[in-house]
Formats: C-alpha cells, sequence, structure tokens
C-alpha cells in the first residue's frame, strides 16, 4: 500500500459520512423495509445528537482508549501491508488471540481451562504452518505487524467492554471522529505532499477507493456488532479462521494451488477454531466407553 495513512483516513470519512446520514434518515429507512426503531435505536440516536444527561468529559474518557485501539489496529495493519505481503502481516497478526487472551486476563481476570489454551495453540500453530512458505521478513512491516495486533486484542477486549449499550451503527459513528483527529496531523506530516503529487492517480482510483470504504463500513458494523454478542476470545479466534477460509476459498474458485503444509495448517486452524467455540459454550470432552465424546456442562 504506498499511502497507508490516507487509505485509513479514507476508511473514517467514509465511515462518519455514511453513518451520519443513515442515523439522520433512520426512521424513513427503517420504515421501508419493515423495520421499526426498538427503544435502543431511539436512545442511541438521541445520545449522537446531544440530547443525553451523560458528562461530556465522561463520555469522552469512556470511549477515547476504544478510538486509540480502533486507529491503532486499522492504521498499522494498513502500514505493515507497505512494507510486507499480505501472507507475512497474516502470520504474524495469528498471536492477536494469544495477546488477546492475556490481555482480557489482566484487564477483566478471565481465566480459561487447559482445554481453551490446547485449542488456542491449534489455530495459532496452523496459521504459522500455512503461511510460512509465503513468509519474508521485514523489520519494519514486521513492527508494524506487531503493532497492530496488539492494538487488534486491546479493540477487541475494550470495544466488548465499553460499545455494548450502543448499536454497531452509532459505535462506528462514534469512533470515526476520534479517528479523523489522530489521523489527520499524520496524514499532514507524511503524506499530503504525496498525495498531491500523485492527484491525478488518486481521482483514477478515487470511485474504487470508496467502494472499498463502503466494504470497510460493512465489515466494522458486522464486527462491532460480533463483539457485543461474543467474547474478545472468540472473537479474534474466529480472526484467524478467516484466514485458512481464504486460502480454501482461493483453492476452490481460483484454482489456486494448495501445498501439503498449507491444508496441514488449514485442518489445525479450522479443529482448534471449532473446538474453542464449543468450550466456550460449555461443552466439554469426556470418555464414555473406548470413545470421546461432548457433553454440555
Amino acid at each position: 500500500l504506498p499511502l497507508p495513512t490516507s487509505l485509513t483516513l479514507l476508511h473514517a470519512l467514509t465511515g462518519l459520512a455514511i453513518s451520519s446520514l443513515l442515523i439522520a434518515t433512520r426512521r424513513t429507512w427503517t420504515a421501508m423495509i419493515g423495520l421499526q426503531p426498538s427503544d435502543k435505536d431511539e436512545i442511541s440516536s438521541e445520545q449522537q445528537q446531544g440530547h443525553h444527561r451523560e458528562d461530556f468529559i465522561v463520555k469522552v474518557r469512556a470511549f477515547l482508549p476504544v478510538a486509540i485501539s480502533l486507529t491503532g489496529n486499522n492504521y498499522f495493519s494498513n502500514l505493515s501491508m507497505r512494507f510486507a505481503s499480505a501472507p507475512f502481516t497474516q502470520t504474524i497478526k495469528a498471536i492477536v488471540p494469544v495477546v488477546t487472551m492475556l490481555v482480557y486476563y489482566l484487564y477483566a481476570g478471565r481465566k480459561y481451562q487447559l482445554g481453551h489454551y490446547v485449542a488456542m495453540v491449534c489455530v495459532v500453530s496452523g496459521v504459522f504452518i500455512a503461511s510460512s512458505a509465503e513468509v519474508s521478513l521485514n523489520m519494519l512491516g514486521l513492527g508494524s505487524a506487531l503493532l497492530a495486533s496488539v492494538f487488534t486484542a486491546l479493540k477487541v477486549v475494550l470495544a466488548n467492554d465499553r460499545t455494548k449499550k450502543l448499536d454497531p451503527l452509532v459505535t462506528v459513528n462514534t469512533m470515526a471522529p476520534y479517528s479523523i483527529a489522530f489521523l489527520i496531523p499524520v496524514w499532514y506530516s507524511t503524506e499530503m505532499d504525496k498525495v498531491i503529487l500523485l492527484w491525478d492517480q488518486v481521482v483514477q482510483w478515487l470511485p474504487l477507493l470508496l467502494a472499498h470504504g463502503l466494504l470497510v463500513l460493512v465489515l466494522n458494523l458486522v464486527t462491532f456488532f460480533a463483539m457485543a454478542v461474543n467474547s474478545p476470545t472468540t472473537m479474534t479466534c474466529c480472526g484467524n479462521m478467516k484466514v485458512m477460509f481464504v486460502y480454501i476459498l482461493s483453492w476452490a474458485f481460483l484454482g489456486t494451488a494448495l501445498g501439503p503444509w498449507q491444508l496441514v495448517g488449514a485442518g489445525f486452524t479450522i479443529v482448534g477454531g471449532v473446538c474453542f467455540g464449543l468450550l466456550q459454550e460449555g461443552y466439554r470432552l469426556r470418555w464414555s466407553g473406548n470413545f470421546p465424546t461432548l457433553r454440555r456442562e
């Protein structure tokens, strides 16, 4: 990515503009599709418009850590793509579930059983095995990917704790101004001159970039909803599984050749992810005669 800060800033601006429009016209489009705003939606909209009793400073303090972690995750993920390949970045970010478990333990005192750790090892090791053949070491890419991993873990844990009372649309709209405020100074000092120099190319690619920003908005909406109903470790574990599904879907639809190590890694990751999800739902492995069975406790 030649302009990672500009791309991250564009995503934030697109998210702010579209989410503001959707919130302002919520009654109209919900009526058009046959839905009625819930009481939670009404309250959230009023909060966004300033008709709330919560002190402004308290609100800033509550959401600032989430906004910092969200912006850091997006920025350093894009920055790592500038210095390293996508497989390299995904390989390093395979440590996110481990970091999330550590952060969740330190922040909320969450404790896990041995089975959780075994399943997590399968998920993380599977990604490393599958991506190892494609990894090319780059120190700047490595540093950016590691920082992105830390911010990702912080984002999932903090957002899971502090944004459950807001619907995903309001959460995106609340986070976007913070991200824009953080990114504008960085963009001004690092990429503004490059954007001016490459302005003709930027204009040419702008429709595609805006479409990409829309996809990122949809992803953020789904992510905030998922974080509200799942635990942080479940979220990051599933995030690792997407890498394996990318390999599998690429093979199924594009005919991409998969080597033996990629198949082994995909198997490790998928089995580990399924087991971790079952453990989170209360299932435990118990022996019935000579065969292991899953039982919900």
